[in-house]
C-alpha cells in the first residue's frame, strides 16, 4: 500500500467520523442543549456576583485603606463617586442580597444541573424520566 492510499483512507476514516459525529450532535440535539446550559451557567454567576458584591462591601466598608480602595482611586471621577454610593448603600441596605444571591444561585445551578441530565438521559435511553425518578 502506498502513502497515498494510506493518507486517503486515513483522510475518508476521519471525514467518516466528522460526519458521524456532527449528525448524532443533530439528533440529540446537542447545541440547543449546550446553549441552554451556558445560560443557565451564566445566568448562575449573577447572584455569586452579587454575594461577591456584598462581601466586598463589608470589607471596604470596616476599612479605608486597602486595595479595594486603591482600585476605586484609580477610576475618575464620577465613576468613584457611583462606586462610593452603592458601596455605601449595600453596606447599609445590604443584609438580605446574601440569602436571596445563594438561593437564586443554587436554583439556577440546579436548572443547569437538571438540563444536563435529561440531555445525558435522551442521549442514552431516547426519552428523559421524570424528576421524582431521578
Amino acid at each position: 500500500m502506498t502513502v497515498w492510499n494510506r493518507a486517503l483512507e486515513s483522510a475518508g476514516r476521519a471525514w467518516r467520523r466528522s460526519v458521524s459525529i456532527a449528525l448524532a450532535l443533530h439528533q440529540h440535539d446537542a447545541p440547543l442543549k449546550a446553549g441552554a446550559m451556558a445560560f443557565d451557567l451564566f445566568l448562575g454567576l449573577l447572584p455569586l456576583a452579587a454575594i461577591a458584591g456584598w462581601a466586598l462591601a463589608h470589607v471596604y466598608g470596616r476599612t479605608e485603606h486597602g486595595v479595594f480602595n486603591t482600585v476605586i482611586d484609580i477610576a475618575p471621577g464620577p465613576a468613584a463617586e457611583l462606586v462610593h454610593e452603592q458601596i455605601r448603600r449595600l453596606v447599609e441596605h445590604g443584609g438580605t442580597i446574601a440569602p436571596v444571591s445563594i438561593i437564586g444561585f443554587i436554583w439556577i445551578a440546579a436548572s443547569g444541573i437538571h438540563t444536563a441530565m435529561s440531555a445525558i438521559q435522551s442521549a442514552r435511553t431516547g426519552h428523559t424520566r421524570s424528576w421524582f425518578l431521578n
